[in-house]
């Protein structure tokens, strides 16, 4: 799956992501990135609003966990969120960025050996949030992520 293919996805089949205006989704060798701007994601205090940041980390960790499938698994495969913790750690004043790297070696080849044989497998995963102008984590998320086959 590609990465246009991917943001497709997410606005298409999620709309509570083309509803955030996410955009600009990346992927790397070493994980994936979306960007969100602050307008329609703020609070009424001209924040960022906390379910926003929750949902642009979850959807990190969502793209994360379809980007481990093997490749021949991507598009006939599930993937939702079993649960999740965060920290908010300072305000978001700007246009957000979440970032989920991929994880280690070890960990990938277990998921994916357990995807293979099962047809179901769980992967913990970390996402941060930080801004367009301050590099500093402004939110933390730790998750369990399911992906099973149809």
């Amino acid at each position: 799956m590609t990465v246009s293919a991917l943001e497709r996805l997410l606005i298409q089949n999620i709309p509570m992501a083309g509803a955030m205006g996410i955009h600009s989704l990346s992927a790397d060798s070493m994980g994936v990135r979306i960007h969100a701007p602050l307008g329609p994601n703020r609070n009424h205090l001209e924040g960022g609003f906390g379910g926003s940041i929750f949902n642009l980390l979850v959807l990190a960790c969502y793209s994360t966990t379809l980007f481990t499938l093997p490749e021949d698994a991507q598009e006939g495969s599930h993937v939702v969120i079993q649960s999740a913790s965060i920290r908010y750690r300072r305000p978001v004043t700007d246009d957000m960025i979440a970032s989920c790297r991929f994880p280690a070696s070890s960990q990938l080849e277990k998921f994916r050996d357990g995807f293979r044989r099962k047809r179901l497998a769980r992967l913990e995963l970390t996402a941060e949030l930080y801004t367009a102008t301050n590099a500093d984590v402004a939110a933390i998320l730790n998750g369990q992520f399911v992906a099973t086959h149809k």
